[in-house]
């Protein structure tokens, strides 16, 4: 099997703790209390899906990712 790289966006819960996806793979996700469970979480969840694809023979439905940078000006005050 090729290499393949992964690219997981992690962020902070509003509520507590962190999720994680990966974003070239839909529905790989993980969560956890600190950054470090969400990752490994999100890891395992991206493991058993390569696993599946590749015991069935399916293609890796891969999302092709496209990096935009825009500046943007953001006007603040305070009170």
């Amino acid at each position: 099997m090729p290499d393949m790289q992964f690219t997981f966006l992690l962020e902070e819960d509003d509520n507590g703790g962190y999720s994680a996806r990966c974003l070239e793979l839909k529905g790989v996700y993980g969560q956890g209390n600190t950054e470090e469970e969400a990752l490994k979480d999100v890891q395992t969840a991206l493991d058993l899906a390569l696993d599946f694809y590749l015991k069935n023979k399916y293609p890796v439905p891969f999302r092709k990712i496209i990096q935009v940078k825009r500046d943007v000006q953001i006007e603040t005050t305070f009170l």
